[in-house]
C-alpha cells in the first residue's frame, strides 16, 4: 500500500517533507512544536470536517495512511 499510496504526487511530496523536516531541523522545541501542529490537524479539524470528505475514497485512503505513518 505505502508503494501505491507515494505514487499520489500530493501525498510523496508531504511525506517528504516531514522526513527532511526530522532528519535536518536539530532544534528539538521547534521541531516539537511543528509535528505538534500538524498532528492537531490531523487529529483535530481533519476529524471535526470529516464531512466535507465523506464521498472522497481517495482523501479517506490518504487520511488513513498519513495516520498510519503518524501513529508508527
Amino acid at each position: 500500500m505505502r508503494t501505491n499510496k507515494l505514487s499520489n504526487k500530493f501525498l510523496y511530496d508531504f511525506i517528504s517533507l516531514l522526513y527532511v523536516y526530522d532528519e535536518f531541523i536539530n532544534v528539538g522545541v521547534v521541531k516539537e512544536r511543528r509535528f505538534k501542529q500538524i498532528q492537531e490537524f490531523v487529529d483535530g479539524r481533519a476529524v471535526r470536517n470529516k464531512g466535507y470528505f465523506d464521498k472522497n475514497e481517495c482523501i479517506k485512503t490518504a487520511y488513513s495512511f498519513v495516520i498510519r505513518l503518524f501513529h508508527e
